[in-house]
């Protein structure tokens, strides 16, 4: 009686609702140009960030997806669905300047619209992420 108990509380409505323990935060790496700028010239996808106390618009250039289950397209389609509330230390975000074209290391949960930065520094520069072969000579 006990175990039929058990199976019948499992596929409850209220079971349904319960969070997921192996949602995984993804790490995710992603180029972006904050508006307005004049290098800011590729504006197909356009990321509303609540920075702080500030609203920002970016144009995203390039998503990458670094651990995590989840694929560009998916991050890609959560960052433009809604403000994204960004969050971190303050001297990473304040380089979310007008016209700064940045590379962003973030973690994201599936669904979620907080990003916490980990790492900001310019797109040449990042390092994160798969190795880049070398250089042919």
């Amino acid at each position: 009686m006990l175990a039929a108990l058990f199976v019948l509380g499992s596929f409850s409505p209220a079971a349904a609702q319960r969070p997921r323990i192996l949602d995984v935060p993804s790490v995710i790496e992603f180029d972006v140009c904050v508006l307005p700028g004049e290098a800011c010239t590729d504006r197909r996808d356009v990321a509303d960030l609540v920075v702080g106390a500030r609203s920002v618009q970016a144009a995203i250039t390039d998503v990458r997806v670094i651990t995590g289950s989840r694929t560009s397209g998916e991050v890609r389609s959560d960052l433009g669905f809604g403000p994204q509330r960004v969050f971190g230390p303050k001297e990473l975000l304040a380089r979310f300047e007008p016209g700064a074209r940045l590379h962003v290391r973030a973690t994201n949960r599936r669904g979620s619209r907080e990003l916490f930065v980990q790492g900001v520094e310019p797109p040449g520069e990042a390092t994160g992420g798969a190795a880049k072969p070398p250089p042919r000579p």
